[in-house]
């Protein structure tokens, strides 16, 4: 009798994996471009703020899915 084998690769856990890989990419860009000095404004500084809430909305996604 054959047996259903459930699949570990679920939504969440796709949603976790991408997170993994995003972290470090996150952490490469915001060494890369420093913080603004506060007299202009930083398009790489917005752009790790950006990635940042992006990451951030991954893991409410995550537990949704969950």
């Amino acid at each position: 009798m054959a047996t259903a084998r459930s699949s570990i690769m679920t939504p969440a856990n796709l949603v976790t994996i991408v997170r993994m890989v995003s972290v470090p990419l996150w952490l490469a860009i915001a060494e890369a471009f420093p913080a603004s000095d506060g007299g202009s404004f930083s398009w790489g500084a917005f752009l790790t703020f950006v990635l940042y809430v992006a990451l951030s909305l991954t893991d409410k996604l995550d537990g949704y899915l969950a």
